[in-house]
């Protein structure tokens, strides 16, 4: 018997080290083999930080094949700062820039490379250098680099938070449709410029800078997108001189195209990390994809139901107020109350989801879906949500669609941001069509909401949307209890939601504010599109 349990004792260590054998085999195999190159490369990057100078990567395109990014080549200062740092004294008796010298004083105690600045502007005495320039490439400042650099982000670049942009350090993308669509714009590894240096993180002076090159097999895609650049600027600048928080959304309402997307305040795709920990007022958010209440937007939803359901007439009075037309020119809420407890919060909310709330708009990159209480609500919250408030919630992406329901003669459309994806000839090996749709209101019901939305521009609350010379239809929104605060005050959202020209609409256009003034900022994009379009 006890030879027995020896035995047994002596398999059992046999089967531990032949488990033991097996998995260290196993983890040669697969740090050897599976993932042998991966590691080598990072082994290799962390011994050569470096600064990408050519990422490589495709273009990025408006719908005619303009470029959003606005990118160029110009000649900069590649900063090095575990190089120089145990030299300032030498950098700052050679530099004549304060501001130059403040930067790289900031960034002494960090690893990464980054651009100091722009050559052109850099004023330098010695060195080797002449003039104010960095004539020539003698440069003795230990850790800075006169170098071309590519700048992909221009200062005519546009739409950034639908662009995105690229980390810094491996130029690949990280958000918008630079992470989205990173595998066709990337092309080969970037083009960098390292500095060796040993374990301890010092500079191997004998070897020198390094340029390491793309090798240029892969070649990259250029992403064309449905956005109009001319438009697309207009809208910014607009914003810029009108809106200081807030979202501008334009679609063509005959395909669901985007034509110009655009969220205040925005942030500087070269320079992410200065607007990440900006909690007050938060520029990396896009706007045009988080949920808002609607206010007396939401009325549009309330008017579809009750004309298509008979529940109205467009001259029939609501109850004891005004007829119904009236009635929405100056968003009367106790007619729009009185409405709403004759359909009932079911009715409106199965109206407010066939027309698009509460699913993805299509948009491709992130995006919140609007926030629909269910159908079993507190009979006193129903006027509340018969006009706006309270826990009912929509993006301005999802009000765009909504509104092209009614602009496209009731048929509701997925929105479409990208087109196609291109390679160098300019020859589609991607095509993303435009969505089919589904009829979800009456032709009948379309129209007359066209013409209780020209009512409410001609004489009602928004007559400052009214463009001169052309039909403009189009519905105003006020919350004021948000539960959102800024300055220990209440965040009250506006809202002007219309289209351009109100009959055959070329152009839905939704603005967002948290300030007063969409009107006048609808009346300016529906001119810049008009213009833009003029038959």
């Amino acid at each position: 018997m006890k030879q027995f349990y020896r035995q047994r004792r002596i398999l059992l260590i046999i089967l531990l080290f032949m488990l033991l054998f097996s998995f260290h085999a196993y983890s040669l195999f697969y740090l050897q083999l599976l993932s042998g190159s991966a590691l080598a490369e990072e082994a290799v990057n962390q011994r050569t930080p470096g600064l990408v100078l050519d990422s490589g990567r495709g273009d990025i395109l408006d719908r005619h094949g303009t470029s959003l990014l606005d990118s160029s080549e110009k000649e900069v200062l590649a900063a090095f700062p575990f190089i120089y740092r145990d030299n300032m004294e030498e950098v700052r008796q050679v530099l004549r820039s304060p501001e130059l010298i403040n930067k790289i004083s900031e960034k002494a105690g960090q690893n990464t490379p980054f651009v100091a600045k722009k050559a052109s502007t850099l004023s330098l005495e010695g060195a080797g250098l002449e003039g104010s320039g960095l004539e020539g490439s003698d440069i003795n400042l230990p850790g800075l680099v006169p170098v071309e650099k590519e700048i992909r982000y221009g200062p005519g670049s546009l739409a950034h938070h639908a662009v995105g942009y690229v980390q810094r350090d491996s130029g690949r993308g990280v958000y918008g449709v630079e992470a989205l669509f990173d595998e066709y714009l990337a092309g080969d590894d970037p083009s960098r410029l390292v500095a060796p240096v040993d374990a301890k993180n010092n500079f191997i002076e004998g070897l020198g800078y390094r340029l390491q090159e793309s090798s240029g097999v892969n070649t990259p895609r250029n992403v064309v997108l449905t956005i109009d650049n001319e438009l697309q600027k207009a809208v910014e600048e607009i914003m810029d001189k009108l809106v200081e928080v807030g979202a501008v959304v334009v679609t063509d309402p005959s395909n669901g195209d985007l034509l110009a997307v655009a969220s205040r305040p925005h942030f500087d795709p070269l320079h992410v990390e200065d607007y990440l920990d900006d909690g007050e007022r938060h520029p990396m958010i896009n706007r045009a994809v988080y949920q808002y209440q609607p206010g007396s937007v939401f009325k549009t939803v309330l008017a579809a139901a009750a004309l298509e359901e008979g529940t109205v007439s467009l001259y029939e009075p609501v109850g004891d107020k005004e007829i119904f037309k009236e009635a929405m020119a100056h968003s009367c809420n106790p007619s729009f109350m009185t409405l709403a407890e004759k359909l009932g919060w079911e009715k409106i909310r199965d109206y407010a989801l066939a027309m698009g709330a509460g699913e993805e708009t299509g948009w491709p990159l992130f995006e919140k879906t609007a926030s629909i209480p269910g159908p079993d609500i507190d009979p006193a919250e129903l006027d509340n949500k018969a006009i706006g408030q309270g826990s009912l919630e929509v993006t301005p992406l999802e009000i765009a669609r909504m509104m092209s329901v009614i602009a496209n003669d009731g048929v509701k459309r997925e929105l479409r941001l990208v087109k196609k994806i291109e390679n160098e000839a300019g020859r589609a090996v991607r095509y993303y069509s435009p969505s089919q749709g589904n009829k979800v209101l009456s032709s009948s019901t379309a129209n007359q909401l066209k013409y209780m939305l020209q009512a409410v521009t001609d004489y009602g609350t928004g007559t400052q949307a009214d463009i001169p010379g052309t039909s403009v239809g189009g519905k105003t929104g006020t919350a004021a209890s948000t539960g959102r605060w800024r300055n220990e005050e209440e965040i009250t959202n506006y809202w002007f939601v219309g289209m351009v020209p109100l009959e055959s609409s070329r152009a839905v256009i939704v603005v967002f504010m948290e300030e007063p003034g969409a009107s006048l900022v609808f009346r300016e994009v529906g001119q810049a599109f008009l213009d833009k379009n003029q038959d």
